[in-house]
């Protein structure tokens, strides 16, 4: 019977250590699943897509090429109305601002590159707002990858309305 219990005790110990390796590299590992956050909207990103620097300016650690747009997001309670982005990179053509407030970059931003900033200076109701409560602002961004688009775009925004067409097409109403 020592044996036999021995014997028994060995296969339970061998079955768990792999059901042990199997939860781990189907649920657990890094690898296998990306890693997701929580953005301050409540929406889920993929973590080091997209990498935020100081200056307002984005760089793309996707692996292929991203198609951007920006909106400044104001803190309570300030209005993102009232907020005035001046920006050199926007009067250079590569940031253009739309009348529902998104700034589009111009072109798609490949893999490892980095966009040019977006705020120089940020206007509160025509004043600067550095080290004022309320110069405390957000971005909030938005990335479509070329390869989730069926045809090829001439603009941000037209990569914006293509992505936007194909998943309403899809869609069954459920919000994800």
């Amino acid at each position: 019977m020592d044996r036999l219990s021995a014997f028994l005790m060995a296969c339970i110990i061998v079955i768990v250590g792999i059901n042990g390796i199997i939860i781990y590299n189907t649920w657990l590992a890094v690898e296998n699943c990306p890693q997701v956050v929580e953005s301050a909207d409540g929406s889920m990103d993929i973590e080091h897509v997209l990498i935020f620097n100081d200056d307002t300016s984005i760089t793309n650690n996707a692996d292929g090429s991203l198609w951007l747009r920006v909106k400044v997001v104001s803190v309570k309670p300030y209005g993102s109305e009232d907020y005035e982005v001046i920006s050199s990179a926007e009067a250079a053509g590569y940031w253009e601002k739309t009348e529902d407030g998104w700034y589009y970059y111009r072109e798609p931003v490949a893999s490892g590159e980095i966009t040019r900033p977006l705020v120089d200076r940020l206007l509160y109701k025509g004043e600067e707002s550095e080290g004022e409560p309320s110069g405390k602002f957000r971005l909030k961004v938005e990335a479509v990858d070329e390869s989730w688009l069926s045809e090829i775009p001439e603009s941000s925004r037209e990569a914006f309305k293509i992505f936007e067409t194909g998943y309403s097409e899809y869609s069954t109403g459920a919000h994800l």
